[in-house]
């Protein structure tokens, strides 16, 4: 490349330049933008501002240059000095012009075609004018934007209406020395980033697990009164800093207390006016400051201030974004999550010399996730929260700033207390959280197990109790056994509350042992015959059992080798019955139960009658359980949920049916037990829902069922909502009691992650911080359950109990169980799991929930089953490898294909598998879950090289040219040695050498040379495809949507509508502007959807995911088979044209969509169109 450029060409800042680049990418595209606006009294003429527009791009140059690629290097050109102009010549509503000027102030600059200036002119009903100024940060910031509007004012009072400028006739202001160019070694090649940017990616409380959706944001408004910033100012004096800094502080404590995350970047902007212009690009200093929980207010303020007078030392934003290595999970972006900006509020303003009124307008687009922007003046503080759509909503943001407002309060309120102790709950959200944790008591009462069945068995003693294939006992037998069972058991005299193993198949007697053993006064340790001898084991000495009941199913080796006395199943029959003695108390020990521990030893939970009963008769009681019912139990006697299938039938007058231990196992003998029986209610496992599924059981409209022990996925909730009578989400550790929160799921639309609803009946639920404080609403914290269910503790383990079982911060005397599961109160009041403590893990920097990753691919409609594991031990080898078990046996290559598009639509990209492995069927442990730990011991699939493609080959030797380095480096990571500036240089090698248009954001989303490969034979089709033509005609759809089903409900239209319109403009960049805003849905024959192109039936699948989600509808996306070989055509089909390579052959219908302008279209599953083909269809527009 030469030095040698023309006069009227100039070199960008490196400020300018990385603004430009910046702008080519998806991820701040539409974000660097900024617009000042006022209210005028009185009319204003267009033409005068367009003369004072044109004064404006007289003294600053880089108003009226813009963009052009000259030999691969972006250089700044002149234009022809006309700002694009936004004027409404017909006055209207002050909120129809303030809804134009905001679309206005969102629209993205075309950098290589426009100047980076435009102004607007809307006459408002009245007599007033609003009129704005939208600059480009590569032209200034928000403080340049008020100053230019300013001077436009001054100029157009003075009706200067100057000539507009000819070349030359005023010098290049503003030339950074420091950057001569792309190509040259002493460039910003040497200028390496601070390593203060590895921080920690924030996972944020509400996010709705797609990541940041394009830059795009919304905006909620914030103040704070004049009486508290008088507080404020007052705190700032006597502490030595200024306003903003105690303000950006305590941003960095509400976001410490929002998402545990002590160390954050922050992006606060930085103007330099250079020479005697006050246009100057804006820059973003990063600020990083680690807080320290238990660090006073006052020390962590000044603290703060010390970051803020040592910038100099903190690297800046555009500084990185030049040259740090892109990766998938970043894109081009810096990690800054966060933003916060503070001005100085103006007085009362004048435009023009007349009256006039700031206006903020709602800004769509912003380079953060979270951004504070906030004005001090007189009368107050006034701002903004502003937050990436997908991650935040409108709720959200008004509650983070009640909770921001709230902790201000504290923090000059109490300047020498620690920070972790600063209230961030606003009156009105503790309101809705005492409201919400429910205190309710308990319904049991003092009865207890052997009381509520012991009623049944008095007034229906013939009425059948438990069932087992052919076997039929009814209360009486049940009573019989029981007595025999509990008359033997007091022989053996064991002290009162003993715990007595139990280890027996499951037989229709299992119930009648468990009563007998309540009868006995002692409590039950029940086991599984199948668990490891090891296993059994460890649960017999450390429970501390004085015998062990045991029905003859082990041998008599492995029984005798517990050490413990044993006690025959038909001995304890054969006993003579005896009088039912006095019940057990309520708060004497039911039994204990075994958990997985994080030790790697089982843990025994000591459960008391009266938790055991609660939860019983809660249930019935939701249930509304009729003593003619039955239940069909499955699960093991070793898994505490058994406890409620075996007895909530018995406690109701109803029936309880045995499903042997084969049978819960095997889907088809499930179904075959089910087809007998036609149980009313039945209880399991997400996994034996999904085994059922798996063999095509196609559910039943009388069934209640409920489902609880593991995450229930959306998809699945979905499908048990639809196919039986009632599904019951229910959730709670074997601590509380078998569970805790319950909700029977509506026939409505279920979000991205399914609810649990609300306590029972006196359980009572508080969701607490690190430091034990409760966390505002919508806030994720660790739950903590407290209530008569709670369990007594660990048998044998003080220190563990005192661990897990702590007081209740919020009572005298209660005691609360530490679930270590995440959750957060959703602002409808209900419960919202998300994950666990102790199963995220970190991966190069970003917090990974794998419960989140499998939730997004059950959702895919060809997978019966999917697991994540994170294989690696270092943090620069973790990865993650999903199992899926297909619907259809014999999947392969290609559903692996779609689900991989699928979850790079819906997750973030760091979120997304690096790999996966097809499994006929997943290994289960006992208790009807995946065995993960046998799913981690497999060997990983290995990643299939693309050394023979000799496309991928020129990808990876043009990086080497353009990086200096191995650009397939860790490429299985994504880690290039290419940083920003290098994908620029890529895109000139790729547009040169191999005549196709790749952009810039096609290199950074594809992110390694085999996808990058693939983007370069997208564009390659693109170019192949004769485009359709729109007439540009409004008053027809351009986008049409084909389907055979009932009409759709206007909602889901309209979200459809919605959905393709921002998709066309992300394919276009968002230059048309007149795409339709309808979308019109047409019958087809075979009620095929005709939605997408290649991958993009994938994007349109998510789309599909997430309306049915929301709105309970969405399409079904399917694949078009390519013609016949003959090349025959169905008689009601013409096809429009036809593009092939190789084997891919894409068609384009004109079908039912006859008169329609634009047809999205799928293609066959092996097509390699991609966004590309799409975008140029849509630009053969008009």
């Amino acid at each position: 490349m030469t030095d040698d450029i023309s006069s009227s060409e100039r070199r960008p800042t490196a400020n300018q330049l990385a603004l430009y680049l910046a702008e080519q990418t998806a991820f701040w595209a539409g974000g660097l933008q900024h617009c000042r606006a006022v209210l005028v009294a009185g009319d204003v003429v267009p033409s005068g501002v367009a003369a004072a527009c044109a004064g404006l791009q007289r003294r600053h140059a880089m108003l009226r240059r813009h963009f052009r690629d000259v030999d691969g290097e972006p250089l700044l050109v002149p234009g022809d000095g006309r700002p694009v102009e936004c004027i409404s010549a017909v006055p209207q509503p002050l909120a129809a012009a303030l809804a134009a000027a905001a679309a206005d102030a969102s629209r993205r600059f075309d950098l290589d075609d426009q100047p980076a200036i435009r102004v607007g002119v809307y006459p408002v009903e009245g007599g007033s004018t609003l009129v704005t100024l939208v600059v480009h940060a590569a032209v200034g910031g928000r403080d340049v934007a008020a100053r230019l509007l300013a001077e436009l004012g001054e100029r157009y009072r003075t009706r200067v209406a100057e000539p507009l400028w000819q070349p030359g006739d005023t010098p290049w202001i503003g030339q950074d020395d420091r950057y001569p160019g792309l190509g040259t070694a002493s460039g910003l090649d040497g200028v390496a980033c601070a390593e203060p940017l590895a921080q920690q990616a924030i996972a944020w409380p509400a996010g709705r697990g797609r990541g940041r959706s394009q830059g795009r944001s919304i905006t909620t408004a914030w103040s704070l009164d004049d009486g508290h910033t008088a507080l404020l100012r007052r705190f700032a004096d006597r502490v030595g800093v200024s306003v903003a800094t105690v303000l950006r502080c305590a941003l960095r404590i509400l976001l410490l207390r929002e998402t545990g995350e002590r160390d954050i970047l922050i992006g606060s902007p930085k103007h330099t006016r250079t020479g005697d212009t006050d246009v100057a690009p804006e820059d973003i200093r990063l600020l990083r400051h680690a807080l320290s929980a238990h660090a006073s207010v006052v020390d962590t303020v000044r603290s703060e201030h010390r970051i803020t007078a040592s910038s100099v030392d903190h690297p800046h934003a555009l500084d990185a974004l030049l040259t740090r290595p892109l990766r998938p999970e970043r894109g081009a972006g810096v990690e800054i999550q966060v933003g916060f900006r503070c001005d100085t509020a103006a007085g009362a303003p004048t435009w023009a010399g007349r009256a006039a009124r700031d206006i903020e307008l709602p800004v769509s687009h912003s380079p953060y996730e979270l951004e504070l922007d906030v004005a001090v003046g007189a009368g107050g503080v006034v701002g903004a929260w502003r937050g990436a759509v997908g991650l935040f909503d409108e709720q959200t943001l008004d509650r983070m700033g009640r909770s921001y407002s709230t902790l201000l309060h504290e923090l000059v309120q109490t300047p020498a207390g620690p920070i972790s102790e600063l209230d961030v709950i606003h009156p009105r959200d503790r309101a809705r959280l005492a409201e919400w944790e429910a205190t309710t008591p308990g319904v049991s009462g003092a009865d207890t197990l052997v009381e509520l069945v012991g009623r049944w068995i008095s007034g229906t003693p013939g009425r059948p109790a438990v069932v087992l294939a052919d076997v039929v006992h009814t209360y009486a037998e049940l009573d019989d056994a029981a007595s025999r069972i509990a008359a033997a058991l007091r022989t053996v005299r064991l002290p009162a509350g003993s715990p007595i193993g139990i280890l027996v198949a499951r037989r229709v007697e299992l119930p009648a042992i468990l009563l007998g053993v309540a009868r006995a006064g002692l409590a039950a340790v029940p086991m599984d015959p199948d668990h490891p001898a090891e296993r059994l084991s460890y649960i017999v000495g450390d429970s501390g059992c004085g015998g062990v009941i045991t029905d003859g199913t082990l041998p008599i080796e492995r029984v005798a080798a517990l050490g413990v006395p044993v006690v025959s199943l038909s001995d304890l029959l054969a006993a003579d019955p005896a009088p039912v003695g006095p019940p057990p108390h309520p708060d004497s020990l039911a039994y204990v139960l075994y958990t997985s521990g994080s030790t790697g030893r089982p843990k025994g939970v000591a459960v008391t009658h009266r938790g055991l009963a609660n939860c019983l008769v809660a249930t019935r009681e939701l249930l509304g359980f009729q003593p003619a019912q039955s239940l069909l139990a499955v699960t093991t006697i070793s898994f505490d949920i058994a406890m409620l299938e075996l007895f909530l039938a018995l406690v109701s007058g109803g029936r309880t049916i045995l499903a042997t231990t084969a049978q819960a196992r095997s889907g088809a003998q499930l179904q075959a037990v089910l087809a007998r029986h036609r149980p009313d209610v039945m209880q399991a496992t997400p996994m034996t829902w999904r085994i059922l599924f798996a063999t095509g059981w196609p559910g039943d409209p009388e069934l209640i069922v409920s489902c609880g022990g593991d995450v229930v996925t959306p998809e699945l909730a979905s499908r048990l909502v639809a196919c039986t009578k009632e599904f019951w989400h229910t959730y709670g550790p074997t601590e509380a009691s078998m569970y805790a929160v319950c909700e029977r799921l509506p026939r409505e639309p279920q979000l991205s992650i399914v609810p649990v609803g609300r306590p029972l009946p006196g359980a009572w639920l508080r969701i607490l911080d690190a430091a034990g404080s409760p966390v505002p609403p919508g806030v994720i914290g660790e739950l903590h359950i407290g209530g008569v269910g709670v369990a007594r503790g660990y048998v044998g383990a003080p220190g563990q109990t005192a661990e897990r079982f702590v007081p209740d911060p919020t009572g005298v005397g209660r005691r609360l169980y530490r679930t270590g599961d995440l959750a957060r109160w959703r602002a409808d009041g209900r419960l919202e799991l998300r994950g666990r403590n102790d199963r995220q893990v970190k991966i190069r920097g970003h917090r990974i929930e794998p419960d989140e990753i499998e939730s997004v691919l059950n959702g895919h409609p060809d997978v019966a089953i999917a697991a994540i594991v994170v294989t690696g031990r270092d943090r620069d080898s973790r990865s993650i490898v999903a199992f899926l078990q297909p619907r259809q046996p014999g999947a392969g290559q290609e559903l692996v294909s779609r689900v991989s598009a699928h979850a790079r639509h819906v997750l973030p990209a760091y979120m997304v598998p690096s790999s996966y492995a097809l499994m006929s069927a997943m290994p289960l442990t006992s208790t009807g879950k995946i065995d993960r730990a046998a799913l981690a011991r497999l060997e990983p699939p290995r990643h299939e090289g693309a050394e023979s493609d000799p496309e991928v080959r020129w990808v990876r030797e043009a990086w080497r040219r353009v990086a200096e380095g191995d650009a397939g480096r860790h490429e299985d990571r994504g880690q290039f040695a290419g940083d920003l500036r290098s994908a620029w240089k890529l895109r000139a090698h790729v547009r040169r050498e191999l005549g196709v248009p790749l952009r810039l954001g096609d290199i950074v989303a594809a992110s390694t040379a085999a996808g990058q490969a693939q983007r370069i034979r997208q564009h390659r089709l693109a170019a192949d495809a004769p485009p359709l033509r729109w007439s540009g005609r409004t008053d027809r759809p351009a986008l049409v949507l084909l389907q055979g089903e009932a009409p759709w409900p206007a909602q889901a239209v309209a979200e459809l509508e919605r959905w393709f319109k921002v998709a066309i403009l992300d394919l276009c960049d968002g230059r048309p502007q007149d795409v339709p805003g309808r979308l019109a849905t047409l019958d087809a024959p075979g009620g095929t959807v005709l939605a997408a192109y290649g991958e993009l039936v994938a994007t349109a699948a998510g789309c599909a995911h997430d309306l049915r989600e929301r709105i309970g509808v969405g399409p079904k996306v399917l694949a078009v088979e390519p013609p016949a070989p003959s090349g025959a055509h169905p008689p009601e089909h013409t096809p429009q044209w036809v593009v092939s390579r190789d084997h891919t052959v894409l068609r384009a219908w004109r079908a039912a969509a006859a008169d329609a302008d634009l047809v999205l279209l799928a293609s066959d599953k092996d097509a390699a169109i991609h966004w590309s083909l799409l975008a140029c269809v849509v630009a053969g527009m008009g």
